[in-house]
């Protein structure tokens, strides 16, 4: 099976000492996901996920905090072909009291209190891998 590589992040505040995460929401598909995408050639892991983030969420104020990881699970690109995914996932942090406004019109953006959200993300080997970074994510 054909391997693709990917990069996004989880996009984290605290609010009255809570954590919040945000999620993106596409339309097309009816799904919540954490803004993530291909890497463009000549870009960076790194660099592809602060770009995906900003084009999936509108949202430009934020700091990387760290890389937490690797994701793998099968995806469907859009000629149809099943690939494996490696989905490089890092985490930011922001300070913003705003729920921004994606570029694409077909997506939306909400904050979710960190385990609502992890609950709402479609794709389970990421909610999965999520779940074993809690303590992790809390501490942001």
């Amino acid at each position: 099976m054909k391997k693709v590589v990917s990069a996004g992040g989880i996009i984290l505040r605290r609010i009255n000492n809570k954590v919040e995460m945000l999620l993106t929401y596409n339309s097309h598909f009816k799904m919540w996901v954490i803004p993530k995408g291909h890497i463009e050639k000549g870009e960076t892991i790194k660099k592809a996920a602060i770009r995906e983030i900003k084009e999936e969420t509108g949202l430009t104020n934020f700091k990387l905090v760290s890389k937490l990881g690797v994701v793998t699970r099968p995806s469907k690109e859009h000629s149809g072909e099943i690939v494996d995914k490696d989905i490089h996932i890092f985490v930011f942090k922001t300070d913003s009291n705003v729920t921004p406004i994606p570029k694409e019109d077909y997506r939306k953006t909400e904050w979710f209190e960190l385990l609502e959200g992890i609950d709402k993300i479609y794709f389970k080997p990421e909610r999965d891998f999520l779940m074993s970074k809690i303590k992790e994510l809390e501490k942001v």
